[in-house]
This record gives C-alpha cells, sequence and structure tokens, in this order.
C-alpha cells in the first residue's frame, strides 16, 4: 500500500469539513498517509491529525512543513473551496504513482496566457542577473512532489519554496494540471512594489518636464544632448521598475 504526507496550509478557522474531505479521499483511495496541517490560527476541534499552529505567513507555513518531510509528500491549501480542494486532491491522487512532480495551474484565456508568457520572461531576464533560477508559472497552493524531490530539498540550504516554485528539477517526470481560478490572499512584501511605482512617478515627473522643455527650446544648440541625457534617466528607471518588480515577486515566492 502506498505511502504519502499529505502536508496541509491554512490561515483560516473553520476549516474542519476540509479536513474531513481530505481524509475521506485518501482512505477511498486505500492509502497509507500522514497528515501534518499548519495554520496562523488557533484550531482546537481537529483531531487524530498533526496540528501545528504558528504565527507565520504562508509561504512560511509550507516552508516549515516541507523542511521536515522526506518522503512523497501532497501540498494543499485549505484556504480555498471544498471543490477546488476537491477536484485538485482527486488529480494528484490519480496521477502521482507516474509522476516526480504534479505542479498546478490557474486557467487562462489565450490572450492572458501570452501576457502572461511574456511576463514571465521579464522575470526570468531579471533574475538572470541575480544569479537565481527561473521562476515556474505555477501556483504554490497544490502540488506533489515525490521522495526523489523532498530529499533533495531537505538536505539543500535554500528554502523549499525556492526550490520547488522555481526551475531547480530537469530530467524528472513533470505533470501540469489547470485549475479554476479563485481569489486568495497571501500577506506579501510590498517594498520593492513601492520602489518601482516610485520610480514609475519620477519617469512621468521627468517627462512631463522634458516634454515643455523639448518644445520652447528645440532650436537650441544643446538640445540633443538633453534628449540623450532623458533617455539613458528614462532607461535606467524603467531597467530599475522591472528589477524591483522581480525581486519583489521573487522575495514573495521563496
Amino acid at each position: 500500500m502506498e505511502f504519502i504526507n499529505v502536508l496541509l496550509i491554512s490561515t483560516k478557522l473553520n476549516v474542519e469539513k476540509k479536513v474531513e474531505l481530505v481524509l475521506n479521499l485518501l482512505d477511498n483511495n486505500k492509502l497509507n498517509y500522514k497528515i501534518f496541517l499548519y495554520t496562523n490560527k488557533q484550531i482546537n476541534n481537529i483531531k487524530n491529525i498533526e496540528v501545528n499552529v504558528l504565527n507565520e505567513n504562508k509561504n512560511e507555513l509550507i516552508n516549515l512543513g516541507l523542511s521536515k518531510i522526506k518522503d512523497n509528500v501532497v501540498i494543499i491549501n485549505l484556504d480555498y473551496s471544498l471543490k477546488t480542494i476537491k477536484n485538485n486532491l482527486n488529480n494528484i491522487l490519480e496521477n502521482f504513482e507516474s509522476y516526480d512532480i504534479i505542479n498546478f495551474k490557474e486557467k487562462e484565456s489565450k490572450t492572458k496566457n501570452f501576457f502572461t508568457n511574456i511576463l514571465f520572461r521579464i522575470y526570468n531576464f531579471f533574475l538572470m542577473f541575480f544569479n537565481k533560477s527561473n521562476v515556474l508559472n505555477i501556483s504554490k497552493d497544490f502540488q506533489y512532489l515525490s521522495g526523489k524531490v523532498t530529499k533533495v530539498i531537505y538536505n539543500c540550504n535554500k528554502s523549499p519554496n525556492y526550490m520547488r516554485l522555481f526551475e531547480n528539477f530537469k530530467g524528472l517526470n513533470v505533470k501540469t494540471i489547470e485549475f479554476e481560478k479563485e481569489k486568495i490572499k497571501y500577506k506579501t512584501n510590498l517594498y520593492f512594489i513601492m520602489l518601482a511605482i516610485i520610480l514609475v512617478s519620477l519617469v512621468i515627473i521627468s517627462l512631463g518636464v522634458f516634454i515643455p522643455v523639448l518644445i520652447n527650446f528645440n532650436a537650441s544648440p544643446n538640445i540633443s544632448k538633453v534628449i540623450i541625457v532623458e533617455i539613458i534617466c528614462v532607461s535606467i528607471s524603467i531597467i530599475l521598475t522591472f528589477a524591483s518588480l522581480t525581486y519583489n515577486k521573487y522575495l514573495n515566492s521563496i
């Protein structure tokens, strides 16, 4: 009989029905399993599973849970609806014996998917300069990782989220499954977002000052030098803006 660890993550109260759903699905598939619930809410009415209450954000709850597991593991975010949890866990249970990693990705229209892929190419272009692995366009909320993967994560000095959400495993059998999007909150670090907003504001202010100068002094012999300086300043600001957004995404993924 197959053994599997199940890492449940929650930042909400009243998750009893969702835990019961997970237990029923695992029992119906006749699996040996151990369940770990990591939450930042005090939950007193769940029995027979290991509950870890920690004052941490969702990312860190996942990191702490994965850092103690060296075998097959399913990651389930209980902040989603019963329907999504059921569908995604069923997909994992139907496929996990054939794959080392099962990822999930939110469904998108073709147009949105096109622009999302461009955005991720930009992210990864800038991450290259920080000497970081490429970030994967997958959900952090649902995943299956085989023992091959978790043993590497367990013995690595990088955070589990950095290992599983970035391009760190090649040559393994990977499956990606799409699921319907739900609005789920993550507490995020906003420092680099604020820096990006400041940089964009400076670009707008700079252009707002430069355009009247260009109109009024277009006959000046030094206007070409001013244009070159403006282009350089705007280009640097745009590059720094994308770098800030990229590093913000990186910090909120690990």
